[in-house]
């Protein structure tokens, strides 16, 4: 109890109060994960209750909009929206562990996307953001 879970239970292009309510009512838990913090902070300024309407950071311990674009780049397939998550290779077979050409073992491959099974490297997700901060 009490840590931390790495699993999404929704896309995650669902917003703050969609996303909690869901997560309440067919999961039976309050999710506190740090996202959802930050948004909750844009919520308790703003009327409509949506966050993240004033600009880069909303006043007043408001969310900050360039951290939830980043991580939403970062854990958000571009492809289908389904969740990005990192995966450890495991050891080749019949070697006990050695490295080989596709990576050490126990590496960290890229985000693996959890529906559609893309992948998205390092690279891909700067490229993203470079993209996402030219205003593509």
């Amino acid at each position: 109890a009490g840590d931390e879970v790495s699993i999404s239970y929704v896309p995650l292009d669902v917003m703050v109060a969609p996303r909690r309510a869901r997560l309440r009512d067919e999961y039976g838990f309050e999710c506190v994960c740090e996202r959802c913090a930050v948004e909750l902070e844009g919520d308790e300024g703003d009327e409509g209750g949506e966050g993240g309407e004033g600009g880069e950071e909303s006043g007043g311990g408001g969310v900050d909009l360039a951290y939830v674009n980043i991580f939403v780049l970062k854990y958000c397939c571009g492809v289908c929206s389904g969740t990005l998550a990192p995966r450890t290779r495991p050891p080749p077979a019949g070697e006990g562990g050695a490295a080989d050409e596709a990576g050490a073992a126990g590496e960290t491959t890229p985000g693996v996307c959890n529906r559609c099974g893309g992948e998205q490297s390092e690279e891909e997700f700067v490229a993203r953001v470079q993209r996402a901060m030219e205003g593509e």
